[in-house]
């Protein structure tokens, strides 16, 4: 179980870490040309995969 000074610490980090962006997502090597639609998709599609990450851990760590 993590104390309060390591959540605190913990969620420092991720609120330094910048949302994806079609046009950051763009900059990857075989995203290039990508449509805005299907870059937008693929953007859902990460963040979707890394809420089921996030959520195994959690349960892993309790």
């Amino acid at each position: 179980m993590l104390n309060k000074d390591e959540v605190t610490k913990k969620k420092h980090r991720v609120s330094r870490i910048q949302k994806m962006t079609v046009e950051r997502l763009k900059t990857f090597k075989g995203f290039e040309t990508y449509t805005d639609k299907k870059a937008k998709e693929v953007i859902q599609q990460l963040e979707s995969y890394a809420k089921i990450i996030i959520k195994h851990i959690i349960k892993k760590e309790k």
